[in-house]
């Protein structure tokens, strides 16, 4: 009977939230307004899918990026880390994102989950280099923040201050606030 006092340990017992500013080749464009194209000014349907974009789609969108070509522009940064040992708690967490390449037009998360001695990855499979094409986990699918128009056309990089609230159901709150 003394054995089923003993708290259950649970697995995986630890998670990293990591974030990592990238350039993709062709995925930005979903959220990109379309403008003028072939000498018809598309703004006001612009207008209706960024407004619908925003109404109905998360701020951070599941995305398969094995399936989409982009290069990393700065440095990968831990945003959390969770004990699943302990009970969860209402917290926020906060980081700044440094993009070194200008053209960046996107944010990619993921989670790492860490076991007894291993680390299950749901994101890059192998250490990746500002410059640098990564290579994704081709059975998880990343969060992307896609950077407003007016981030993603400016000739400097600005950095990126990322808030993640984690409420006490587990849902993870994005808030992202563009330094000039």
């Amino acid at each position: 009977l003394a054995s089923f006092d003993r708290k259950p340990e649970i697995s995986p017992r630890k998670g990293q939230l990591y974030a990592v500013p990238v350039k993709f080749d062709d995925l930005w464009k979903i959220a990109a307004p379309v403008g003028f194209v072939e000498g018809f000014d598309l703004t006001a349907f612009d207008r209706l899918c960024q407004k619908a974009r925003s109404a109905v789609d998360a701020i951070v969108e599941p995305q398969p990026l094995w399936e989409y070509p982009c290069i990393i522009t700065g440095e990968q940064v831990v945003v959390a880390q969770f004990d699943f040992n302990s009970p969860p708690s209402p917290a926020t967490f906060s980081t700044k994102i440094t993009p070194q390449i200008t053209g960046t037009n996107g944010i990619v998360f993921w989670m790492d989950w860490v076991h007894d001695g291993y680390t299950i990855t749901s994101g890059l499979l192998e250490n990746c280099t500002v410059g640098n094409r990564p290579q994704w986990s081709v059975g998880h699918r990343q969060g992307v923040y896609f950077l407003p128009e007016q981030e993603r056309s400016k000739s400097r990089c600005s950095s990126v201050i990322v808030n993640v609230n984690f409420c006490s159901d587990g849902q993870l709150l994005f808030h992202f606030q563009h330094e000039n």
